[in-house]
């Protein structure tokens, strides 16, 4: 058995107690969790919520201020006694946001340059970068300089360089920031694809719920320095942990709900929608609902009615908002139909109690 001080070798990562100050600020308070190895892990944040802080001290950028890191068995950084192994003699591969690609060098300089720094020789060197590029689907461009290439082009280079030395555990740092919409969705797709198929475990650092949910394994929703949920894509959204998560992963509009009459009703507007029976002493809660959480009625014969205050087409349906009928403050809801709906559109809704998320209402005010 392993020491309860050393990390577990059974991890790929194995992070305890990390703490990490700049000056008497604190950036990351009590930061713990173990990654299997060939799992990806998503750090998944606002921006100042302290994920590159995170990803950084995993890399060996930083020392902690407390707490360890471990990477396959093997202590990397231990406040308590002071060890540190720098980034170099941690075998990761990084890939920056900015690419951190050497403009004077060529594409297959760039990626042959961490084996030159290894001493492999020029013959291996050649083969595995032709290699690398190859599964970026780069082969064809080693002999240009990275002002030749697209922003999307560069990114790949600078995956292939991640990968070139066949490192355990590669780092991501919002590698697609710099990039459009579209290519984001067709590069996190490779990505996901080339972590998977070389066996990699991989920690990705992202303010993008979508990009975290395409290619991670699990998912730690990072706020104000801590890990506010560690979970599946999945299971962050049958159950996310607050409404803060629930919402900053936009699953839906909430709002409050009042134990009236032994009925939970909106808020200002009378409608009656299934509910908890554990009631809270103020008798309010915060209800969000979740996109399956309705569905479409004529006017008249569902839970509720209100008017579409806008409609997008989507490819699978129509994403409605819906501004919801009744006195005192208004409450909108959203959903998806595969009918066509019109801003003005009269429409009734009906509720599927399984798609309605509850919170405790003081939430909503932190």
């Amino acid at each position: 058995m392993h020491s309860p001080n050393q990390p577990n070798p059974a991890f790929a990562i194995d992070v305890r107690g990390l703490d990490q100050f700049y000056g008497e600020t604190p950036v990351l308070r009590g930061i713990d969790f173990r990654l299997d190895r060939g799992r990806t892990l998503a750090l998944l944040g606002p921006s100042g919520c302290g994920k590159t802080t995170l990803l950084r001290l995993i890399a060996g950028l930083l020392p902690p201020t407390r707490g360890s890191i471990g990477i396959d068995g093997k202590a990397m950084a231990d406040a308590a006694t002071g060890a540190f192994v720098p980034p170099e003699r941690r075998g990761l591969g990084m890939v920056f946001q900015d690419y951190a690609l050497w403009p004077h060098m060529s594409v297959a300089e760039n990626v042959g340059f961490p084996l030159e720094m290894l001493r492999i020789g020029k013959q291996e060197r050649t083969r595995r970068v032709l290699a690398a590029l190859a599964r970026v689907s780069l082969e064809g461009l080693a002999g240009r300089r990275p002002s030749d290439l697209s922003g999307d082009q560069q990114q790949r280079v600078a995956i292939a360089r991640a990968i070139v030395a066949e490192p355990r555990i590669v780092l991501f740092d919002e590698p697609l920031s710099n990039l459009d919409r579209e290519l984001r969705e067709s590069l996190v797709g490779e990505i996901a694809r080339l972590v998977s198929s070389l066996g990699l475990t991989a920690v990705y650092v992202t303010h993008d719920h979508s990009e975290a949910f395409t290619l991670a394994d699990e998912v730690a929703v990072m706020q104000g320095g801590e890990i506010a949920q560690l979970a599946s894509p999945q299971k962050l959204v049958e159950a996310p942990a607050s409404l803060a998560i629930a919402e900053f992963l936009k699953l839906g509009a909430s709002a409050d709900a009042i134990w009236q009459d032994g009925l939970w009703r909106l808020a200002g507007t009378g409608i009656v929608i299934p509910g908890p029976s554990d009631i809270p002493a103020s008798r309010v809660m915060r209800v969000m609902f979740a996109r399956k959480a309705l569905r479409a009625a004529p006017p008249g014969e569902g839970t509720m009615d209100g008017t579409v205050t806008q409609a997008q087409f989507r490819g699978e349906g129509y994403a409605l908002s819906i501004g919801l009928d009744g006195a005192g403050p208004p409450v909108s809801v959203q959903m998806m139909s595969e009918a066509r709906y019109r801003a003005g559109d009269r429409i009734g809704l009906v509720v599927e109690p399984n798609g309605l998320r509850w919170f405790a209402a003081e939430e909503s005010q932190q």
